[in-house]
């Protein structure tokens, strides 16, 4: 989690130094995204309840090597063969670290629900737009965060870029932020 929100802290400032685009804003979200699952993952103080959703988060990664295989072409059928082959041992492997840990089976919240218990001050709202759509798929229309930060008033035409810009490096810097505080004392 840390090295994905490394990458996506350096594409947002990267990105953010030059210019504003969807691409750069949805990888703010995808940075939100993966504060909220850390504090989410290291809030309970029981180490066998944090075990628990470690699993939970794993078993979402099996989930998604599973879907990107089938989402192969059918030139790609021997890759996408793999893939499922792959996931299913993963899959089997997990289950048999749960059955011998003793560890319930629990869910990870869905995105919205987790942004709004682990980000402070209202900005859940903000940050669930920005992380809406998969990052990898398709990102959300830019148009929607072309807004001056206080007011929330449409910056038509997009004058004063760097503002906007301004803006959400700070905000790509207190996720970072955060996420370094979160995982410093586990």
């Amino acid at each position: 989690m840390f090295t994905e929100a490394s990458d996506a802290f350096g594409l947002a400032v990267t990105g953010l130094d030059r210019h504003v685009s969807s691409a750069d804003l949805a990888v703010v979200g995808r940075l939100a995204e993966i504060l909220a699952r850390a504090r989410w993952l290291l809030e309970p103080s029981d180490a066998g309840q944090r075990r628990e959703r470690g699993y939970a988060l794993t078993e979402e990664a099996i989930t998604q090597l599973r879907r990107a295989g089938d989402r192969a072409g059918d030139d790609q059928s021997g890759l996408a063969g793999q893939i499922a082959d792959r996931a299913a041992t993963m899959e089997a492997r997990l289950n048999e670290l749960r059955q011998d840990d003793g560890a319930a089976t629990v869910h990870v919240p869905k995105r919205r629900r987790l942004l709004r218990a682990y980000l402070p001050g209202g900005e859940a709202e903000r940050f669930a737009l920005l992380s809406a759509t998969d990052p990898q798929a398709a990102v959300a229309p830019s148009a929607l965060f072309y807004r001056e930060p206080s007011a929330g008033d449409p910056l038509y035409s997009f004058q004063r870029f760097h503002l906007t810009r301004a803006y959400w490096l700070a905000q790509a810097a207190e996720l970072y932020a955060g996420l370094a505080a979160a995982a410093g004392p586990a």
